[in-house]
């Protein structure tokens, strides 16, 4: 995998839902991956990528918003996994730098009516300081239009990053 520029390292990684929600299932076991209803798209491959790519960062950093859907998306799994998985995200949560973006400022932003308030808090948030890494090719766009830095996983999936 290409080493990232310094400046994008230092900033540390803003991470999205789908992306943890990845990161938390193929922590607990790869071959959970192609079985999660939220991580069906992806490969046991792409966790490895994602594994790789996260350890270029000093900081990872996400959001309440993000967090409260990564646990509502582990929870789709069910049974015994679905403990195993909120174990694993509270392990997580020890090392992430969470970040709070009051909900009436992230609804402020233009974008909040087309992407949501998950969405939205990123936007505000990249804005101030952070790389973002997102397989959201709507919340993507409207990254590269306001000026921020960002990786679509797709492209690490793709080679583009490779």
């Amino acid at each position: 995998m290409r080493q990232l520029p310094p400046d994008w390292r230092r900033k540390g990684l803003l991470i999205d839902a789908n992306i943890l929600v990845l990161y938390v299932v193929g922590s607990l076991d790869p071959g959970l991956i192609a079985k999660h209803k939220r991580t069906d798209t992806f490969l046991a491959e792409d966790y490895h990528l994602l594994d790789q790519f996260l350890r270029q960062f000093d900081r990872l950093a996400t959001t309440p918003n993000v967090l409260t859907e990564v646990s509502n998306m582990a929870a789709q799994i069910g049974g015994e996994a679905e403990t195993k998985l909120r174990l694993i995200l509270a392990a997580l949560l020890e090392v992430l730098d969470e970040r709070y973006v009051p909900s009436r400022e992230a609804c402020r932003v233009e974008e909040f009516r087309r992407l949501g308030l998950t969405d939205a808090s990123l936007l505000l948030l990249a804005k101030q300081e952070f790389l973002v890494l997102t397989d959201d090719r709507h919340l993507y766009t409207a990254l590269q239009k306001n000026g921020v830095d960002a990786i679509n996983f797709n492209h690490l999936r793709d080679g583009a990053w490779g």
